[in-house]
Parts: C-alpha cells; structure tokens; sequence
C-alpha cells in the first residue's frame, strides 16, 4: 500500500478544507489501486482553524450575538477545548465574508465583534486563549478588539476617540484604567495566517487593504494611521512594533496584542501542523497532496501548502499542490519540493466561473497532477 497523505487548506469562498479532502480521495482511489488516503483537514490561522483544534484536542462550541465589522449584530461561534481554551478566529465575527463587496469599508470596518468574544470566554473563567487572525475585514490596528475589552482612545487634545481605523492617524494615548485586571493573567496564543509587519510595502494596508475595500485615497490614510498607531505604541510600551513578523495579520491585530496584550505570536500553519502531527505522518508517507484557493508568491509567506512542503522535503516526501489558481513558477515549485502541480482555473475562465465550477474542475486538476507524479515515480 502506499500511504497518501491529503492535506489541503480551504478553497476560500467555494469548498471547506473537508469538501477538499473528499474530492482527492475520491479521484486518488479511482487511479491509485493500492492508494491507502489518510485525511487531514487543516488551515492556517484563518477561517477552519477553530475546527481543526477542536477536532484534535476536543472540545465544543459555543455561540454568541456580537457585531459584524460593519456594526450589525451576527452570530458567531467559537471553540472551547476539553482544557478550556477558548478557539476564536476573527474571520467569526469581524471577517471578510461577513461583508458584502459592495459594502465594505475599511475606514470604519471594526475588529470589536472579536473582543466581544473574547470578553464572554473571559467573564466565563477562561484564561487560555487561542486567537487565529485570517480572513479579516479590518484594518483597525485592533482598536475595535481592544475597546471592546475595554481601552480607551484619546487624540491630542484628550478627547475620546471612537475606535475606528478612520481615527488611527488621530490616536495619542491609549488608556487601560477600565481594562480588568484579570486579563494580565491570560495565557494568549495569536495564529498568523501571514508573516507580513504593521506597516510599508510588506505590512497590512499595502499588501490586503485592496481586498478589503481600500481605494488609494483610504490606503494613504490607513497606512499613516498604522505608523502613527505605531508610534503611540513605542511611546507607551517601548516596543518597536514594526519589526514584528506576522503584526501586519488581520490588519494589524497580530501587532495590538503582541504588544499590548503580552501575546505570543506564532504562524498559524505551523501551529496547527504540530497539533495533528503532521511530521509523524510523514514517517511512512509515499505522496503529501496539498492546496488551497490560490497559490502565489504570498503562499511563501506562511500559508499551509508552503509549509507542508517544507516539511515534506525535509523528510523526502513528494508533494502535489493542486489549486484554484497557481501563479508560481514550476521552477520554485520544484525547489520546494513540489513534484507535480494543477490548477483548476483555465485562462478564459473568470476567478466568479472559478469559483462556480469549482467542484467540476478540482477532480480534474487533481487527476492531471496525479498523472503527472505517477509518470515520474514509474
């Protein structure tokens, strides 16, 4: 038999990391006789993340009414495991989805649906927190997560500031004095989905601000509230908060509680590699299949597909990497230890009839990319 490890992240928009896994076992057992398909369901700090731990460690959910980033009132859940940690992911309750296209704005798109759930696991007794940062609406720099767990936010002339990224470029002081003192002995894990830093041409205005609404005018202001938010904290918590990889995530989130909340960061895909244990599977393994909705050069940056790969070729396993859309060369494929790759979207194909047929296409990429690897391992 030989072991076929199938390992995708979720096809953002259209399919599930589970409905991924389905469809490659699916075509694995129709062209692998002797295929043995182990499933392992995964992401990267963003949407699925709460499943994923909950599934591993045990555990249950848990539903609360917050605000969306636009302000309306939403359900949202989060996980709590057997050791009671609270799981949230801010996608829940101030993500992407949450928004329609033609609705979102991100000078007044709040993250303060996710510190609404973190203050009810908080006044339920729980100290552990797990906070997975992908798939964000925001670009607050965490001002709307903060007030909700109670800071203030004054400007110059020491009025009080509603916590909107529109008034990041306005913030001088932030103020803890309504802030329970109980949170200084929380225990909270941050899960990147990117490695990305606050501020410039690699942080989270430049390189996300576009998705989630910003036109050039509204990336200009968020980017100067960003470095004077930036300023504020050096002043107050004597850290250089620009330098720090992965305080660019979820619009600058990963960044406000790194440094304000004594977080620890980590990279989302990493973390949850180690959770499944993912390196023991490799031990046996014959073939790692891996993915996600689009592969390109911020896939390098900490996303599942790159990180399976580097932990396939340091045990000389190889990977397939099927997707909705590749962008990289076969050349930097190959030099991460890719052996075969396919890509679902044609180039007549819009990213909408995409994302449509996407159930038509993916088995077909996948036959393509397992034909490819079959005729370089016979």
């Amino acid at each position: 038999m030989r072991k076929i490890v199938v390992i995708p992240d979720s096809f953002k928009e259209c399919l599930s990391s589970e409905d991924v896994c389905s469809i490659v076992e699916n075509v694995v057992n129709m062209f692998v006789s002797d295929a043995e398909v182990i499933n392992v369901p995964i992401a990267d700090g963003g949407e699925g993340t709460a499943s994923v731990i909950i599934d591993n460690l045990g555990g249950c959910f848990k539903t609360v009414a917050v605000r969306n980033p636009m302000g309306t009132v939403v359900d949202a859940s989060y996980g709590i495991t057997k050791d009671n940690a609270a799981v949230i992911e801010v996608a829940a309750a101030s993500g992407l989805t949450l928004v329609a296209a033609a609705e979102r704005n991100p000078m007044l798109a709040s993250s303060y649906g996710t510190g609404q759930l973190m203050m009810d696991a908080f006044h339920n007794g729980i100290t552990d927190f797990i906070i997975a940062l992908g798939g964000s609406a925001t670009n607050d720099g965490g001002l709307g997560l903060l007030a909700a767990l109670g800071f203030l936010f004054y400007d110059y002339n020491n009025h009080l500031l509603e916590p909107l990224p529109c008034n990041l470029d306005k913030i001088s002081y932030i103020d803890s004095k309504d802030v329970d003192a109980g949170w200084q002995k929380c225990n909270i894990q941050v899960l990147c989905d990117v490695d990305n830093v606050l501020c410039g041409k690699n942080g989270a205005t430049a390189v996300f601000g576009k998705q989630k609404g910003a036109d050039e005018i509204m990336a200009e202001q968020l980017e100067a509230g960003l470095h004077n938010l930036a300023t504020v904290l050096k002043k107050q918590y004597k850290a250089d908060v620009k330098t720090i990889k992965g305080g660019g995530a979820a619009g600058g989130i990963g960044a406000a509680l790194n440094i304000i909340m004594n977080a620890q960061l980590y990279m989302g895909a990493e973390f949850l590699l180690n959770i499944v244990g993912f390196d023991n599977m490799l031990n046996d393994a014959s073939l790692i299949i891996t993915g996600e909705g689009i592969i390109d050069e911020q896939t390098l940056h900490g996303k599942v597909p790159f990180s399976v790969a580097e932990h396939a070729k340091a045990k000389n396993v190889p990977v397939i990497f099927v997707a909705g859309k590749i962008t990289l060369s076969v050349n930097k494929l190959y030099s991460i230890g890719v052996v075969a790759s396919a890509q679902t979207m044609h180039s007549r194909m819009s990213v909408e009839e995409s994302i449509s047929q996407v159930k038509d296409f993916l088995p077909k990429a996948v036959r393509l990319a397992l034909f490819k690897w079959m005729g370089i391992t016979k």
